[in-house]
């Protein structure tokens, strides 16, 4: 349980909190979300997004081609931080298809996903 989805990423954080550690998330984000990251100095690496949402390919391309050296030795990322519904702040909704072709990424590169999800 907790007070809001910034509240929940917040603590999702700082259970897998490490120095240098870098999250993936959409291109344009929650801009509370993006604050939550920074305060921890967890840095935030956008994904290439289209109407939809995130990319998978871009995603994909991301991790497989990951160079620590190029991110201030930070080792590849584990966790992607996604809104797939009314994304803020562009308002994408991820299709079924969509979804689960990012899963599939998530399976090959064994990454959590964070999904940020309204619920009624």
């Amino acid at each position: 349980m907790t007070i809001g989805s910034t509240s929940g990423l917040d603590m999702i954080l700082r259970m897998f909190y490490h120095p240098g550690m870098c999250v993936l998330t959409e291109e344009y984000t929650f801009s509370t979300a993006a604050e939550a990251a920074t305060s921890l100095s967890v840095k935030m690496i956008g994904v290439a997004v289209d109407d939809e949402g995130m990319l998978p390919d871009s995603l994909d391309s991301i991790l497989t081609s990951w160079d620590p050296s190029a991110h201030n030795n930070s080792p590849k990322p584990f966790l992607v931080y996604t809104v797939p519904s009314g994304q803020n702040p562009t308002g994408a909704t991820q299709s079924l298809p969509r979804r689960k072709a990012l899963y599939a990424v998530a399976e090959k590169h064994d990454l959590l996903l964070i999904e940020d999800e309204v619920s009624f």
